[in-house]
């Protein structure tokens, strides 16, 4: 098999960027010096880079910086594991309890996105999955539980951009548009979505984990269809998944959840 070559632009953008982050502004030909390439070359991935804001120019220094946002992309990471790292020992506790293995995810950019799951301790999982995994908001219990409990505002913005994603998401969640309402005023009423996830042959139930006035983060747990039914999860999984969130609730207290939607939502 052929070795994979690197991508060279990757690479310079790479040192670019810690170029640029390495001192308290550079010049143009600082950089291109410091980056061993062209001016020319460099220009043209500053001029991106600038109108993408992650790096801006001092007009009075003809320095370039690193803007907020660029600085945003370790501490969205950093973030996440920090979260990761309060709740598995919760999960993996329940875990033990259930035997299946727990998710608990949340939004980011319009898809649900698993921040940690327990895997590695459930006897039952047949892989282990990385976290960060995405995937698409319609056609899953999560996905369900986290929109139901959004404002009107931010759930059509994260529909709109969800079907940007993917144009037949509706279609692949086998649902219309007009029934998402009805489907998640009854999430809200019960408190708690079960159903099967479109094209995947699992059943699942999934739980809110309130913090404060919102609902940033979703528990569940999937179970192949052929060993347990939609109502066997109901009754044997429901009631550890609510009492493994409320204790989510206590531990995670303290978390801004209006900075973290801003951070996860469009």
């Amino acid at each position: 098999m052929a070795r994979i070559q690197p991508l060279e632009s990757i690479e310079r953008l790479a040192r670019i960027m810690r170029s640029v982050n390495a001192v308290d502004g550079i010049t143009m030909s600082d950089l291109a010096l410091a980056v061993d390439l062209p001016r020319s070359a460099v220009n043209r991935y500053i001029v991106t880079l600038v109108n993408l804001g992650y790096v801006f120019r001092d007009e009075r220094t003809r320095a370039y910086r690193p803007t907020s946002k660029t600085h945003e992309l370790s501490k969205g990471v950093m973030r996440d594991q920090k979260i990761q790292h309060t709740v598995l020992p919760i999960l993996n506790e329940t875990c033990r309890e259930i035997g299946w293995s727990l998710n608990f995810t949340t939004l980011k950019n319009a898809q649900v996105t698993l921040i940690a799951n327990t895997d590695s301790v459930s006897p039952l999982a047949t892989k282990l999955r990385k976290t960060m995994l995405m995937r698409p908001v319609l056609g899953r219990a999560a996905g369900h539980v986290l929109l139901a409990y959004l404002s009107e505002a931010v759930r059509q913005d994260v529909l709109s951009m969800a079907e940007q994603q993917t144009p037949d998401l509706y279609a692949q969640a086998n649902l219309a548009q007009d029934q998402i309402g009805g489907l998640l005023d009854g999430i809200r009423d019960k408190g708690y979505a079960a159903s099967k996830t479109a094209k995947r042959r699992l059943n699942t139930v999934a739980v809110p984990v309130h913090i404060k006035n919102a609902v940033p983060f979703c528990l569940s747990v999937g179970v192949d269809e052929t060993l347990l039914s939609l109502a066997e999860i109901e009754a044997r999984l429901l009631t550890p998944l609510q009492t493994c969130s409320k204790r989510l609730t206590e531990c995670l207290s303290g978390l801004d959840t209006d900075s973290w939607q801003e951070a996860t939502t469009p």
